[in-house]
Order: C-alpha cells, then sequence, then structure tokens
C-alpha cells in the first residue's frame, strides 16, 4: 500500500515539466462511485426563508428540509468542478462558486441548473475562480472580482474581489478582499476602501449585526469590529486562540460565533468585547463553515465530518452528517483476506470498516490515540495494522479495539504500511517534525519487535518526497515533488543504495500504491491513473473514472484491497472501485451515495 504525506500541495509550484514514458491510455473502464464514511468537507452552509438548510461539499450541493436530519443531493455543479463557495437566497434560488468555471445557480430548488464560465477571467485560461459569492436584496449576483444585473447573463469586471461579503439595510454592499474591507453605494459599480485601523488585513469573512456593525475576520490579524458603517475598525480578539479566521455568523440575538483557522469554535455574547469556546461537543472536528438558523440555532460545517447542529447556543452538538453524504480524504484501504472486510485510514476520521464491499462504513477506532491515521494493512490472518500519527497499532478483533504495536519506535508517524509475501509487516516511519526524513523497518512477529531495513534522511534524499510505498518483493518507492523533479518516482531495489529514476507526466506524482502482486498505481498532479506490471518500466494510463478533473493534484490512489479491487480517492469528492485492475471488463451500477443521483 502507498501513502501520501499530510503536506500542502499547493505550496509547490508546478514549475518543471517531465515526459510521459511509454504511457498506453486505454479507451474505456468500468469503475464504481463507492460510499464513503460518511460526511465530508463542509465548505459552506446557508439557509432560505423557509428554513430550508444547503451545504456545499467541494464536489456537490446537498439540501435538507428537515433540519439535516435527512438530505438531497441537489448538485447540478458538474462532479469535475471544485465548488469554493455557496449563496442562497431567501426564495432559495442557489448560487455556486467554482474554480476554473465561474458560477453555477439553480432557481427551481436545484431541479435544473445554469452556469456562466466568467471567461474574461484576468488571468486567462479556463475561467475566473469564484472564491466568494452574495446576492443583493435587487437581485444583483456579487462573485469574486465579478458582478451581474441580469441573473447571471452577463458580467461586469469591478474594480475589487471579494473574498466575503455582506449588505446592509439601505442596499450597500461590502466586500472583504485581500487589501480589507471596501463599500460600494451603487451596486458595486464603484468601491472605496474602508480600512483605518486595519490596514494591510487579509479579509477573508464579514458579517452584520441588527445593529448594522460589522466583523471583519481576517487571515492572521484576528476579528475586527466597525461601528461606523465601516469607518473605522477596532480589534476585538480577546479570549480567541488563533489570529485567523475561517468564517463569522451572527444570530438572531446578536450573538456573534467565530470558526478560527486552528478549527475552533467560539462564541461572543458582548458584541466581540470577549469570547468563549463552544466547541467542546464537536468531537475534535475542525469547523470551516458556520451558518445561523432558527432562534439560538446554529450549524457548523466540518472538515471531514459533514454538518453539526447546536440549538443551545453551541453548549451541545449533533451530527447531522446522514447516509445521504459520503466521506471523502480517504487515505490507504487493504482488505482482510480472512473475513473479506475491508478497512478504510481517513484523514482526521481513523479506521472505518465495511462488511459489504464498501456499500456502508462505520468507525472501529477505540484506543487509536488519534484520528490522523494514514495506512492500514490486514495480513493472513485477519489482524489489522493502523498506521497513525503516532506509531503503528493493531487490532485482533476486526477493528473493535487496538494496542500499540511501537516497541523501539513509539510515537513515530507512520507514513505508511504493507504486509509482505511472508506476512511482515513493513511500515514508513517519518519523522515527527522533519517529514522529509523517514526510515522503513520491517516486524516479523506482529508488530512485537522491528528491525530498521532503511535509514534515508533529506540530506541524501533524491529529491524532496511526498509519498512512499514498499511493494511484496521489498523494492521502495519514493515519488518526487520537488519543485526541480516534478512527475520523477525514485525506485531502489537494493535497500536505498542506488536509486532509478522513472519520469511520469508534467505535473508531479501525487500519490503511490502497490498491490500483493507488484502492480505499482500512480495518480499524477493532471488527476489522471497510470499503472505499470513491469516494475515502472511502462505505464499505462487508466481511463477516465468518474473522478473530478478540475482541481490540479486533487487525486490519490486510497490503495488497493485485499481482493485485488484499485480505489482513488478524490481530497474532497469521495473514492472509485475498479475490480478489474482500471481495465474494462466488470460492468458497476452502484453510486455514491444510494437513493441519490449524481449529475
Amino acid at each position: 500500500m502507498g501513502k501520501t504525506l499530510l503536506l500542502d500541495r499547493s505550496a509547490f509550484p508546478i514549475l518543471a515539466a517531465a515526459v510521459l514514458l511509454s504511457v498506453v491510455p486505454v479507451s474505456a473502464a468500468d469503475w464504481e462511485t463507492v460510499n464513503g464514511p460518511y460526511g465530508g468537507g463542509i465548505v459552506a452552509i446557508d439557509t432560505d426563508a423557509a428554513g430550508n438548510l444547503y451545504a456545499a461539499r467541494s464536489d456537490d450541493v446537498f439540501r435538507s428540509v428537515d433540519g439535516g436530519a435527512t438530505w438531497d443531493n441537489v448538485s447540478g455543479v458538474q462532479v469535475n468542478q471544485t465548488i469554493l463557495s455557496l449563496h442562497v437566497t431567501p426564495d432559495g434560488d442557489i448560487f455556486a462558486g467554482v474554480s476554473s468555471r465561474g458560477v453555477y445557480w439553480s432557481f427551481d430548488g436545484g431541479a435544473s441548473w445554469d452556469h456562466d464560465q466568467i471567461t474574461h477571467d484576468p488571468h486567462g485560461g479556463l475561467g475566473a475562480t469564484i472564491v466568494a459569492i452574495g446576492v443583493d436584496d435587487t437581485g444583483i449576483i456579487f462573485a469574486g472580482g465579478f458582478r451581474s444585473l441580469n441573473n447571471g447573463a452577463t458580467w461586469l469586471d469591478m474594480d475589487v474581489s471579494g473574498r466575503a461579503y455582506a449588505f446592509d439595510k439601505t442596499g450597500d454592499v461590502y466586500a472583504g478582499t485581500t487589501a480589507g474591507v471596501h463599500h460600494s453605494a451603487d451596486g458595486g459599480a464603484t468601491w472605496t476602501p474602508r480600512n483605518t485601523g486595519m490596514e494591510g488585513e487579509r479579509v477573508y469573512a464579514l458579517a452584520l449585526n441588527s445593529s448594522e456593525h460589522l466583523f471583519a475576520g481576517t487571515w492572521d490579524g484576528g476579528i475586527f469590529r466597525s461601528t461606523d458603517a465601516g469607518a473605522t475598525w477596532t480589534p476585538v480578539n480577546t479570549g480567541l486562540p488563533s489570529p485567523g479566521v475561517a468564517d463569522i455568523a451572527i444570530d438572531g440575538a446578536d450573538r456573534v460565533y467565530a470558526a478560527l483557522s486552528d478549527g475552533s469554535l467560539h462564541r461572543s455574547t458582548d458584541a466581540g468585547a470577549s469570547w468563549q469556546a463552544v466547541d467542546a461537543g464537536l468531537d475534535g472536528r475542525a469547523v470551516l463553515s458556520l451558518a445561523a438558523g432558527a432562534a439560538d440555532e446554529l450549524f457548523a460545517g466540518s472538515e471531514y465530518h459533514g454538518v453539526y447542529r447546536s440549538v443551545d447556543q453551541g453548549a451541545a452538538w449533533t451530527s447531522l452528517a446522514a447516509a445521504s453524504m459520503c466521506q471523502p480524504r480517504l487515505m490507504d484501504l487493504d482488505g482482510s483476506r480472512a473475513t473479506g472486510h475491508l478497512f478504510l485510514a481517513a484523514a482526521g476520521g481513523g479506521i472505518y470498516r465495511s462488511t459489504n464491499d464498501g456499500l456502508d462504513w462505520h468507525e472501529r477506532g477505540d484506543g487509536l490515540p488519534t484520528t490522523e491515521v494514514e495506512a492500514v494493512a490486514v495480513d493472513s490472518s485477519g489482524r489489522i495494522y493502523a498506521g497513525t500519527r503516532e506509531g503503528v497499532y493493531a487490532s485482533d478483533d476486526d477493528g473493535a479495539t487496538w494496542q500499540p504495536a511501537n516497541t523501539g519506535h513509539a510515537g513515530s508517524p507512520a507514513a505508511g504500511l504493507l504486509i509482505d509475501g511472508d506476512d511482515d509487516v513493513v511500515a514508513v516511519l517519518t519523522d515527527s517534525e522533519f517529514f522529509f526524513e523517514f526510515s522503513v523497518v520491517r516486524s516479523t512477529d506482529g508488530g512485537a519487535s522491528w528491525q530498521e531495513i532503511l535509514d534515508e534522511t533529506f540530506a541524501t534524499m533524491p529529491t524532496t518526497a511526498a509519498t512512499y510505498a514498499v511493494d511484496p518483493a521489498g523494492r521502495l518507492l519514493i515519488a518526487g515533488m520537488s519543485m526541480a523533479t516534478e512527475g520523477v518516482i525514485f525506485l531502489s531495489e537494493d535497500d536505498g543504495q542506488s536509486w532509478r529514476e522513472i519520469v511520469l507526466g508534467t505535473l508531479g506524482v501525487t500519490d503511490l500504491a502497490v498491490d500483493r502482486a507488484g502492480v505499482i498505481y500512480a495518480t499524477l498532479g493532471d488527476n489522471t491513473v497510470h499503472r505499470s506490471t513491469d516494475h515502472g518500466d511502462t505505464w499505462t494510463q487508466l481511463p477516465h473514472g468518474g473522478w473530478p478533473t478540475g482541481t490540479v493534484g486533487l487525486l490519490d490512489v486510497a490503495g488497493v484491497d485485499g481482493h485485488g479491487a484499485v480505489l482513488v480517492s478524490s481530497r474532497y469528492a469521495g473514492f472509485w472501485r475498479s475490480t478489474d485492475g482500471g481495465i474494462p471488463g466488470i460492468p458497476t451500477t452502484r453510486a455514491c451515495p444510494r437513493g441519490t443521483t449524481r449529475p
């Protein structure tokens, strides 16, 4: 099994090009979209006047008419687009801003959709990337650096590019930008900066209370408040542990809620003068987005586990991640040859088990010290190993309980796991601070003891590596992600004494996985999947299986299970399973989620 380390790939500019070696594209294949652990990263939440709740995951828009008890997929946004923003008008008109394709909208509750690519984006190319949308009471649509006066038929450039919008009772509009707050009194035709007191701040969240006081959440300056329509600003951060603000919501009683960039949630009952944490009931789930409902109702969109709801000002929370939302960001997968059960490692979600080939999943993490599980492997007896940020753990009861298997390397993060042909366990351990430093260890006694078989550090690495995989024959594969060597895999067949370079694509290798027969699978930064049956000498590009294609570096190979099924995982859009190695042959019909239709 392969495993990608938890690093921010956006920090690696795509500068170098490589030549794709021996690629033979295949014309068609049979992939099924498989259910995953429920939830997903909710990038935005909104409500309409009827009390309906809307939640945007980066791949789909969901609506609930019963307070989140059940959800319907109402997305008309194509699956290969990444949703970045959402706005719902009081009448229920839905607007979604996406990456590289502008704006999608629906005026009939999601039954049908239209869109505009906004091709006059100053950066050129496919179209504008819209990170914020707002619609005023007259129907003017504000989307990033554009506005539309005719329901999206045409778009006009603006002098500002908004990352957040707010509208006061007079119809004036405020835009949060990377250069503070700007104000317009003429529907966005002209703009004036209003930044006195917070010059230079990047504003990513805006909200108005009933007294027309403005609250601005910034990238690294905390929260600012203005009581004079933005003319002057005062910092209001007493009690906030982090200066980064992801979202702000204000309920009907003028209580202010702030989701911080560290994932925590805080509430102020005195207009920002002081703040108290109200995230104890979220079980450590990082909050990305907020929306206020009726009375004391508050909704929080979490990073991995869907939507949570509170009816007591954040004192207690209930998960609304029903089976109609499947969980993305899957890190690794393996199957038990003893029971046929599948096990998933989910970033921030721990370990999940399926007893019906991926139709349903249930958490199996009792005894794990963290939900940051990056690898999973199952030996022939059914013993399960989990690679966590705090070392290797093992389970002998189908994942019900877990014990540490860390003798000799307690606490070392395990970024990759493999069961070799002798049922030995091979683990890739990374340094807790410098994750480019790693070692490979093997256990021949079920994790009771370990022997080092490879020690490699950043100083002697052939490249800045982002992912590792070890095949059953003992070869160590290292995918290059540095700026100078995009799309390179390094393979060692002599315990790291020498390395062979494999050039594969122009946009970098995002993940690797190896099955028990030694077949290598790789995903590239252009969201393509490749397969090699001869130890990397030649590669076949597998046909597109329905996964997103609109965002660079979105795809991982989640793993190859004990039955030989390949899973491709999207960072935010679930995963796809092929039982024929990604080559055509076995038709499948199952959809994710069951009971809904993906556009």
